[in-house]
């Protein structure tokens, strides 16, 4: 698979959190989020330009006339009729096309950055939240999945199956400071071996009077090998430290 030769990936990834329901069921259940691609909240994620050749190939070359009852067409004609409604589909058919296939793609992000303020604040309620460290090398059929995301600005049109594999892991460069990692499924729950869940960091504005005991409840009884730390403010930038 092409995602065996983009290199090696971080011993850990993280994915930041607020403290909320989804959090207690994610915890409780075992199981990441996959977010809908049309949802994300960058509006140009998983954007691409569907090109009549593309939609061919993953489309049209799927159907054949046998299959719809239709046998009094030789293969070479059946080809020239498909390959004429390849070109003639409009411009805004692909669109929309691509609109449905963005509807039924489901993301779920992971960052190899732990000590960034702006993903902190972005992404676990401005530091209430917490980032919960995952390590999959022992569930090497879900760490296979996870690819880096590319970050630029360059528009992609799709003409096969590698331009497509660009055009879904790439962002534009505003949002390079995420540094994110990301595995595609369909929207839902993927469900994770409780062992790839590694450490759990409290923020550094972290209401522990309101949260800490359910949440150390739940995670000592799902995770007894969990590693706990705290994120502070100092001087120089965040600190990791082990939880007291």
């Amino acid at each position: 698979m092409l995602w065996r030769i983009l290199g090696p990936k971080p011993k850990m990834l993280y994915k930041f959190h607020s403290v909320n329901y989804n959090l207690f069921d994610l915890l409780s259940t075992n199981s990441l989020w996959a977010c809908q691609a049309s949802k994300l909240n960058d509006p140009y994620d998983c954007d691409f330009e569907m090109t009549a050749k593309y939609f061919k190939a993953t489309y049209l070359d799927k159907i054949s006339f046998a299959n719809i009852g239709v046998t009094k067409y030789s293969e070479a004609k059946e080809k020239e009729f498909f390959d004429i409604l390849a070109e003639v589909v409009s411009p805004e058919a692909l669109q929309n096309l691509q609109r449905f296939y963005k509807f039924n793609l489901g993301v779920c992000c992971f960052t190899q950055e732990i000590r960034s303020e702006l993903m902190w604040s972005h992404y676990a309620d401005a530091g209430k939240g917490v980032c919960l460290g995952f390590g999959f090398r022992s569930n090497p059929i879900l760490e296979n999945k996870i690819v880096r995301v590319n970050y630029t600005n360059k528009h992609v049109k799709v003409v096969d199956e590698i331009d497509q594999f660009k055009a879904l892991f790439k962002k534009r460069k505003a949002w390079s400071y995420e540094k994110e990692w990301r595995l595609l499924e369909k929207p839902g729950k993927i469900l994770f071996d409780p062992r790839d869940l590694k450490s759990i960091t409290f923020g550094p504005r972290f209401d522990a009077e309101k949260h800490m005991a359910s949440l150390l409840t739940l995670c000592r009884r799902q995770y007894p090998y969990l590693k706990y730390y705290v994120c502070k403010y100092t001087d120089d930038g965040l600190k990791i430290e082990p939880l007291d």
